[in-house]
């Protein structure tokens, strides 16, 4: 049976085939809590990802800025 693993080992009792959005959900929203560093609390998972995007833009503007001086 393919699923999106490739397993080596049988295990007998592991019978149920998950997708890969069940396996995104139970890894990222299910499983895992986020922290908004700058309000020091925990937040969803899209909070997380606007303030690492906002960083991100920041970095690379702070990079624009340093080679056109």
């Amino acid at each position: 049976m393919g699923g999106l693993t490739q397993d080596r080992q049988i295990c007998e009792r592991r019978t149920n085939t998950r997708t890969l959005e069940e396996l995104f959900y139970i890894a990222y929203i299910m499983y895992t809590y986020y922290v908004n560093p700058d309000r020091k609390c925990r937040c969803e998972i899209e909070e997380a990802m606007d303030y690492l995007l906002n960083l991100r833009e920041e970095y690379q503007n702070e990079q624009n800025e340093k080679c056109y001086k």
